[in-house]
């Protein structure tokens, strides 16, 4: 349970930090250095490069709690070493690779204003050699998510945020451009990578760096979990930022700049929810070595309605006060948006099921193949009906693009999710549309305090938002969860104050 708050609390102040900066970064650098900004990170190692990864960091932290549990420090050793050697190998020849075809990406792949070439290479530079220790990081954060320490992997990812987001103030205080931005971000990244290695040092005494200790045997073997998770985590990244990316070709940095500004608030609901799920899934591996069928059954069904009860307040108020919410933010020059992030906000209704449950079955080392299939045709889907709408509808057809895809592939998730659990199809359909019609109280109880509380300041943003997803909350409390869920939630209460 600590991991699950460690996870939460730092997605939330690292989300957060997120959006503070993006109103001061617009106003100190401009709508087209931040949609240069933008661009420049369809080559962060989040993006398009994360494909890379080829899913080996959830693979190593099955592995690591598996070896962990058995004392086997010899294989822990072998593993850590082989990923290690095979990460940096890759983060020195894409960094190569990218360092000669920077001009190719600035003058005939991306709309980069010609004032803006020069300063954009050197973003590229900074950008490409960073996955020389980047790439190293991810057999870290595999060991330190299978060694169960969530404390070490969030309390050092969400350090470096913080300190990137001060390098950031500070420098366009002091009249620096966008590269500040990309300086202080990378930087951050480097200070990341040898914080990984004290920790490793520090938690693992027999843990030493030596080639010798190189194995074909460990990348056998985490390949052969990996592969499928490869293909899905291939598909998940070309879903994410493909979008970007044809906004970076077809639409240019202001184009950009607005796209960033619509998908912030999704993706940050996104991230506050799918915290559970990197701690579900080693949790669901060590109960599915113990042959815990119903107690898998009931991580999938309650994680699954804490997940719908934390969300469904948070979802429907940002859809409810979406232009409210970006004219305080951003300014009124960007509230027409708030019919797109209304769109792109529908997304969140879905993720909870897609990512919890394919988090629960991988962990469990099932379906893998199937969930491949759908996040490929989730991400294609995606891509296609982008592709087709982007020149007649600009960001709307991206948009629109970007969530139809999960609309048209839920049915089949939700479907293998529930036979795998042995959920019938119309109790589970029935208990989430009860979630959804409570929506009417705290839509009635808001639609006062409009009245009460007139003026569109931050102050009566948050009240109103409060005022909605605290009376949805009391309502979910007793609608949706049962006699032992409520003791959990008053147990978990004094947890997250002291946190």
């Amino acid at each position: 349970m600590l991991n699950t708050v460690y996870s939460g609390l730092s997605s939330l102040v690292t989300g957060l930090i997120g959006f503070l900066l993006i109103p001061f970064m617009i106003t100190r650098v401009g709508v087209t250095e931040f949609g240069l900004v933008g661009i420049s990170n369809i080559f962060a190692m989040s993006g398009y490069i994360s494909l890379l990864e080829m899913g080996f960091q959830s693979s190593i932290a099955v592995y690591i709690a598996e070896f962990y549990s058995k004392k086997e420090e010899h294989k822990i050793l072998r593993l850590l070493n082989t990923t290690l050697v095979l990460f940096f190998v890759i983060g020195l020849l894409l960094a190569l690779l990218g360092l000669g075809l920077s001009d190719v990406f600035i003058k005939y792949v991306l709309q980069i204003p010609e004032t803006y070439q020069n300063s954009f290479k050197t973003a590229l530079i900074l950008i490409f050699v960073s996955y020389i220790f980047q790439f190293p990081t991810i057999p870290f954060a595999g060991l330190f998510q299978g060694l169960q320490r969530f404390d070490l992997l969030k309390g050092v990812q969400t350090a470096v945020v913080i300190l990137a987001a001060l390098g950031i103030i500070l420098l366009l205080n002091l009249g620096y451009n966008y590269l500040a931005i990309i300086f202080c971000t990378v930087s951050s990244l480097f200070i990341q990578f040898l914080l990984y290695l004290y920790f490793a040092y520090r938690e693992l005494p027999f843990f030493v760096i030596k080639y010798e200790h190189f194995s074909r045997d460990s990348i056998n073997a985490i390949w052969k979990m990996s592969k499928f998770l490869s293909i899905g985590n291939i598909a998940s990244v070309i879903h994410l930022h493909t979008p970007r990316i044809i906004v970076g070709i077809f639409l240019g940095p202001v184009f950009m700049a607005s796209f960033d500004i619509i998908i912030r608030l999704p993706r940050f609901i996104k991230a506050q929810l799918g915290f559970l799920n990197s701690a579900v899934m080693t949790a669901a591996s060590e109960l599915k070595a113990q042959d815990q069928h119903e107690t898998l059954r009931a991580l999938f069904l309650r994680g699954l309605r804490y997940q719908f009860v934390v969300a469904l307040p948070i979802i429907t108020g940002s859809i409810f006060f979406a232009e409210e919410f970006l004219r305080v933010w951003v300014g009124r020059s960007f509230e027409n948006l708030a019919s797109l992030l209304q769109l792109a906000l529908l997304w969140n209704f879905m993720t909870p099921v897609v990512n919890y449950g394919a988090s629960i079955l991988v962990g469990m080392n099932r379906k893998l193949e199937r969930i491949t299939t759908l996040h490929v045709m989730t991400a294609f889907l995606g891509i296609f009906i982008s592709a087709v709408l982007v020149e007649r509808y600009r960001l709307n057809g991206i948009i629109v693009g970007y969530v139809f895809s999960y609309v048209l592939t839920l049915p089949w998730y939700l479907s293998m999710y529930l036979r795998e659990f042995d959920i019938k199809y119309p109790n589970f359909l029935k208990e989430t549309i009860l979630m959804f019609i409570s929506m009417v109280i705290p839509f009635a109880v808001v639609t006062l305090v409009n009245h009460s509380i007139p003026g569109e300041k931050f102050s009566s943003l948050i009240m109103k938002v409060l005022a909605w997803c605290f009376v949805y909350w009391g309502v979910l409390y007793f609608i949706a969860l049962n006699k032992e869920d409520r003791r959990m939630v008053l147990k978990l209460l004094p947890l997250f104050s002291k946190s």
